[in-house]
């Protein structure tokens, strides 16, 4: 694992218009790191993915995304692959697998510019990454879930990303196609040496893989290893309510209803 900084936020503050959705953050995660962000519904997790994109302005504070910040953020866009938290895929649309994946060339392409024999290729190796070679040519509405997510996932490897960003990647899918999701998602981060930032509201799903877990409720109430930040005290402070860290079969799990903040 390489020690230099990946994603620094530094007294962070954006939001919408007058609405203030991230309150004084601040983090750093290294390059290569496995980090989860969770909270209640409405804290600022998905806008905390978005300022690292760019896509949102800050209003205080500095961000810095491998070395990129301030009026030059969004060229940081070229070395992130995202996974947005609701697809813009529609599953009835006519497209095979590898066609979806492709769509993750076309910002670099360019607006007139089509995917050539170079895109393809690269698009098959971000398939065989997820383990769905054989279905590059399979319409990608007649795929499982969990398939579906895996070629959305292939088209956020597009371009040899350095930072993944995963936004509820396992929303919808049963439990066995959760479990494999984030164990491909740990897979990918330790082969390709990714940085890997994801948003969920079941931390279980993630503790034996996440190096670093961040409570979000507008403000960053807690940020370190999992062995730290897992406490009944913290996470009843991020919720609001109580919640219980209980061990199971030597391993730590969080029992914790979600609600509207």
């Amino acid at each position: 694992m390489k020690a230099e900084q990946s994603i620094t936020f530094t007294d962070v503050w954006a939001g919408y218009g007058q609405e203030v959705v991230l309150a004084g953050v601040s983090l750093n995660i290294q390059q290569g790191e496995f980090v989860v962000i969770i909270g209640p519904n409405g804290s600022g997790k998905s806008t905390l993915l978005k300022t690292i994109l760019g896509l949102i302005p800050l209003t205080q504070g500095e961000l810095v995304v491998a070395g990129y910040t301030g009026p030059n953020l969004p060229r940081a866009r070229n070395k992130i692959g995202y996974l947005p938290q609701m697809t813009l895929v529609d599953p009835k649309f006519p497209v095979t697998a590898i066609e979806v994946v492709l769509m993750g060339s076309y910002s670099r392409l360019g607006l007139l510019a089509r995917p050539g024999d170079k895109e393809r290729t690269e698009a098959e190796r971000c398939l065989a990454a997820v383990g769905l070679a054989d279905h590059r040519n399979s319409l990608f509405g007649i795929l499982s879930g969990g398939q579906r997510q895996r070629v959305l996932l292939a088209r956020a490897l597009m371009g040899s990303p350095i930072i993944l960003l995963l936004d509820e990647p396992t929303t919808a899918l049963d439990v066995a196609a959760q479990h494999d999701l984030v164990q491909l998602i740990a897979n990918l981060n330790r082969r390709l040496e990714l940085t890997v930032v994801m948003v969920t509201h079941d931390v279980n799903q993630v503790i034996s893989f996440a190096d670093k877990i961040g409570y979000l409720n507008r403000k960053l109430y807690a940020f370190g290893p999992p062995d730290q930040v897992l406490t009944s005290e913290l996470l009843s402070q991020v919720y609001g309510s109580e919640v219980v860290v209980v061990d199971h079969a030597g391993e730590k799990r969080v029992v914790v209803g979600d609600h509207h903040a």
